[in-house]
Parts: structure tokens; sequence; C-alpha cells
């Protein structure tokens, strides 16, 4: 008989899935910034899946700003199916800092972060 299949290893590999920066900014340094929230990213999933006890494949989609002093602004997250994952990406978002400025004006960033379970 095939066992049920557990919780999994309730921990994922989180990478940039797609990231698209509108603004006077190139998108390297947004990837920067980013690639450095990757471990808050992860943390974030893992701690959703031990609450829900499950491993599921996925990616979360994250709107932000980044306004003239490097700081980011109206970070959105989209629905993710771990509870309390979404707020945490978008927390998590929210406390980064661009080293980078836009050279006018405010830089519109859209990125979906995927996440990948690793093994049992």
């Amino acid at each position: 008989a095939a066992k049920p299949a557990g919780p999994g290893s309730l921990d994922a590999v989180a990478s940039i899935g797609r990231l698209d920066v509108n603004g006077a900014m190139p998108s390297s340094t947004v990837r920067r910034g980013i690639e450095r929230s990757l471990a808050g990213y992860r943390e974030c999933y893992r701690a959703a899946a031990r609450s829900a006890a499950k491993t599921p494949a996925t990616s979360v989609k994250i709107s932000f700003e980044i306004d003239e002093s490097g700081l980011i602004r109206n970070v959105k997250a989209g629905d993710a199916p771990l509870p309390g994952m979404a707020s945490c990406v978008r927390d998590t978002t929210a406390r980064m800092r661009s080293q980078a400025t836009p050279d006018v004006g405010v830089a519109h960033a859209a990125v979906v972060i995927t996440f990948a379970p690793t093994g049992p």
C-alpha cells in the first residue's frame, strides 16, 4: 500500500522567476536588492510551510516602487498558497534598500519569486 504523502521538507529555495522594471533605473540594480532578500523570502516560506504542514511549489508576485532616496514604497504581494506567506514576503520586500536610486522620479518594479521545494 502506498504511504500517505507527508508534509514534505517544509522548505523551498527562493529564486527570481521574472523581473520587470519601469523607470530610470537598471533592472540589474533591482535584481541585486532582491537577491539579497531571497534568504528572507525562504524564511517566510519555511514559517508558513511549518504552520500549514505542507510544502507546495509556488510563486508570489511582488510589486513596489523605489523612490529618489532608494526607499522601497507601495509594496504589494500577491496571493500565496500558505497562510501568512504573502504578508511576510511583503514585509521582507519593504525592508529592502536600494543602493542606487532612480536617475529621475520613481522606478516601478514587478517581480515573481518562485519557491522550489527541497528534497525530504
